[in-house]
């Protein structure tokens, strides 16, 4: 007989220990195998403000309310629009990301919205995501900052793109679709 990692069960306390605890990791490796990354889209099913970044002016942006889901973790802003800070622009034109960072490391287990800085160059690219088992980055947008400037050039929306970012969805769409379970 092989026993497998399974849940949920009801643990008892066994010599000290449960005997069948489950922690975050192993719920969100659940999870994630039936949704994908992405932000959580409301009604309708159309992309609309969810995790937006807008122009504030100077060198800020705002996130609008919304939700996302990333390796079986979901985060969410629901109580209004939250402002974030960029530097001014240097000698050289830059490209800043505006992620949401799932972080599961023991000092931080949060999800987060952050600012990831650019390198300043003549052709600027923007900074790589993290995509590790402990930090997982998805882009919302990125931010343009030409050289020398007190204000934002452009915010280029990247929340649709599934490389980067993407829209959570069911991963089994229609269960009369799969092969083989005849």
């Amino acid at each position: 007989m092989i026993i497998v990692k399974s849940m949920p069960f009801d643990s008892k306390l066994v010599e000290g220990e449960y005997d069948r605890a489950i922690n975050s990791k192993d719920f969100a490796r659940y999870l994630s195998s039936f949704i994908s990354n992405g932000v959580i889209i409301s009604d309708g099913g159309i992309l609309g403000t969810e995790l937006q970044v807008e122009n504030a002016g100077g060198m800020k942006v705002i996130v609008n309310p919304g939700a996302v889901h990333i390796n079986g973790r979901i985060g969410w802003l629901d109580t209004g629009l939250e402002t974030l800070l960029l530097d001014i622009g240097g000698s050289l034109d830059r490209i800043d990301r505006v992620v949401v960072e799932m972080n599961a490391t023991e000092d931080i287990r949060s999800i987060i919205i952050k600012v990831i800085k650019g390198v300043e160059n003549a052709n600027p690219v923007p900074p790589n995501l993290i995509r590790a088992e402990d930090i997982y980055q998805i882009s919302l947008a990125q931010c343009r900052v030409n050289a020398g400037q007190s204000v934002i050039t452009s915010i280029l929306d990247e929340r649709a793109d599934t490389n980067l970012c993407g829209i959570a969805r069911a991963k089994i769409r229609n269960w009369g679709d799969l092969k083989g379970l005849n």
